[in-house]
Parts: structure tokens; C-alpha cells; sequence
């Protein structure tokens, strides 16, 4: 066992529990470091969680703002938006800054992006190519032409993950939890 790598997962999983606060979609997101752990690593199971995850976070929180209350993840959410340019549009609106779901050639871009409903944003173009189980379509779409599952998704992951880190610090800040990572987390840097 690596001890400086079992530590560093172990402090990104506390990242994410902190930032989360009490949203079991908190669970998504400790999933997805935990698949780093494995050489190569679980990089279609790793993003599956994060998008999975930052879905169902941005989902609750935005209805939660509407609302104003604090609320149960047990309400119903089959009415609000699905994960979609829309529902980014809809917390750029709230005061949310969708910039932190930007890809490396989208920063910047968000806004004029999230105007049109098509094309999706990338962050939205992978929830929909995994959700139809087109894994490697998105991979494709993300410029990998490297057919090898673990050298293809590997840096999809990695940029994810970087995503994922942006956005729980922005949620919290959405949602009033105060947060002060002492570092830049990323078990990838290990």
C-alpha cells in the first residue's frame, strides 16, 4: 500500500464530504477518487460518478434555492430540469458560476454557451453520451483517438476530477457552507 497516496485520497474524500455538506450525492463524488486508487485507473466508472454526482447536486441545490429552504433530498425532483444547458442557465441565473463546468476550450465561454440548447456544453455532452451508454463516442467528442479504454478516458477523467473540484467549492459557496481547502486536492497529482 502507497501511504502517501492512501493519505491524499483519503484528504480529497474529506474535500468532498466538507463541500457536500449533507447531500447523499456526496457519495458520487468519494466514489469517483476512489476509483483512482486502481493502476490503470476505473476512469469510466470515475466520470460516470462525477457527472452522476455534480447532476444530482446542481438539481437539489438549485430547486433548494428556489424554494429558499433547507430541504430533504427525498422531494421530488421528476419536475425540474434534467441536467441540460437550461438548468445551467437557470443557476448562472440564481448567481451560480456555470465557469467552473467549463472544459479547457469552453472557460470563458459558459454564458454565451449555455444561451443556445444546442449544442450542449461539454460537462452536459458526456451526461448524455454516458446516459445512452456512449462512452466512447464522448471520449471521441473530447478529441481522444486512442481506442484503449484506459489510455482514452484517463484524461477525460483527470480534467473531470479538475472540474469537480472548481464545482463543489463553487456549490458550497451557492449553498452558504463555508469551506477553505488548505491545498489543491487531486489524487491524479500524486
Amino acid at each position: 500500500m502507497n501511504i502517501k497516496r492512501a493519505r491524499v485520497i483519503s484528504e480529497n474524500i474529506t474535500f468532498f464530504n466538507t463541500a457536500l455538506e449533507n447531500l447523499a450525492a456526496r457519495h458520487f463524488f468519494t466514489e469517483a477518487v476512489r476509483c483512482v486508487e486502481y493502476d490503470p485507473p476505473l476512469s469510466l466508472a470515475g466520470i460516470t460518478c462525477l457527472i452522476c454526482g455534480i447532476e444530482g447536486s446542481l438539481r437539489f441545490s438549485v430547486e433548494e434555492h428556489c424554494t429558499q429552504k433547507k430541504s430533504s433530498e427525498t422531494i421530488d425532483l421528476d419536475s425540474s430540469l434534467n441536467f441540460n444547458n437550461r438548468l445551467l442557465q437557470k443557476a448562472a441565473q440564481l448567481g451560480f458560476n456555470i465557469e467552473v463546468l467549463a472544459f479547457h476550450e469552453e472557460v470563458g465561454k459558459m454564458a454565451k454557451l449555455v444561451e443556445v440548447k444546442k449544442p450542449p456544453v461539454g460537462i452536459v455532452m458526456w451526461r448524455n453520451e454516458l446516459t445512452h451508454g456512449r462512452a466512447y463516442r464522448a471520449a471521441a467528442n473530447f478529441g481522444q483517438s486512442d481506442w484503449s479504454d484506459p489510455i482514452m478516458l484517463e484524461p477525460a477523467f483527470k480534467e473531470m476530477l479538475d472540474i469537480s473540484y472548481r464545482y463543489s467549492q463553487e456549490l458550497a459557496k451557492f449553498r452558504g457552507v463555508e469551506l477553505s481547502p488548505d491545498n489543491d486536492l487531486n489524487p491524479f497529482g500524486i
